[in-house]
């Protein structure tokens, strides 16, 4: 059943797998069968992804451009990505960020040998592709971004981005899938330029977690409720213990536009709550 228009979002997923086009575990399975469920409540909803190799045999015909070049700078140099019109599925639109030397793989995050090793440099870019394309197709009402190959979203709204009239009003959700994969990137990776580690990390030497850095640093949250079994209980310290299922929910960035009032139940800190975000239960 619809819902009444006064609460109708435009909502823009950003995820690093979606079926039927690309799919290792779950998160997959979510983002592929909310969307449609969000259209039927009156939603409009659009998905970006990665064009690794495997979505390709899914887009029939020429790829068709929506934008030929969008330039993501890194410390020393320019990448440069197109976004492919991937059309529309039961009422969902889906785009594709094309970096071919990034994304032109047959495996999503690595080989049998382990991860790759520019996976910073791949998924930072393809935040900040999804944080410009949408400047260009569409500003959304809320971000919905999922694990931690989208999680630098926010941080790039509430930093880069944060004196853009475009996005100052846009929410963000992030969904913790997995928590037990954070994207461990060392603070010397080549990643670091377009995920701004340098700017907005403690410090410390060692590995930087975006989904941790995203709730500690970036002033978003620190704390879950940790009486919500299926949310991902916080540590004292800001982490993130290892939990189950699709856990839980970040607004912030913009207004929390009535999210109690469409299902959504508050469990967040007051300290959340104080720094200008929200947490939900999902």
């Amino acid at each position: 059943m619809p819902v009444k228009g006064e609460w109708l979002m435009k909502i823009v997923f950003a995820a690093s797998e979606c079926v039927p086009f690309a799919k290792i575990g779950g998160l997959a399975d979510v983002v592929g069968a909310l969307g449609p469920e969000m259209v039927k409540l009156g939603h409009e909803v659009t998905v970006y992804l990665p064009l690794y190799a495997r979505v390709r045999p899914h887009i029939e015909g020429e790829l068709k451009y929506v934008a030929q070049s969008i330039t993501i700078p890194f410390e020393y140099y320019n990448r440069f990505v197109g976004i492919v019109d991937g059309g529309t599925r039961d009422g969902v639109q889906y785009y594709f960020v094309d970096c071919p030397e990034l994304f032109d793989r047959q495996e999503l995050y690595g080989t049998r040998t382990g991860d790759y090793p520019d996976n910073a440099e791949r998924f930072g870019l393809f935040c900040r592709a999804v944080v410009e394309a949408t400047k260009l197709l569409g500003v959304p009402d809320v971000f919905h971004v999922h694990d931690w190959q989208a999680a630098m979203v926010p941080v790039y709204l509430r930093t880069v981005y944060s004196g853009d009239p475009m996005l100052r009003g846009a929410a963000v959700v992030l969904t913790i899938h997995n928590a037990g994969y954070q994207g461990d990137v060392s603070a010397g990776d080549d990643g670091e330029a377009v995920t701004s580690v340098g700017d907005f990390h403690h410090g410390q030497a060692g590995a930087v977690r975006p989904v941790q850095f995203f709730e500690g640093r970036a002033g978003l949250f620190r704390h879950l409720d940790h009486g919500e079994p299926q949310v991902c209980r916080g540590d004292s310290d800001g982490g993130v213990r290892r939990g189950t299922g699709h856990c839980a929910a970040w607004t912030g960035g913009g207004p929390t536009r009535d999210f109690e009032r469409r299902g959504l139940r508050q469990v967040g800190s007051e300290d959340g709550r104080k720094s200008g975000g929200a947490l939900y239960s999902v």
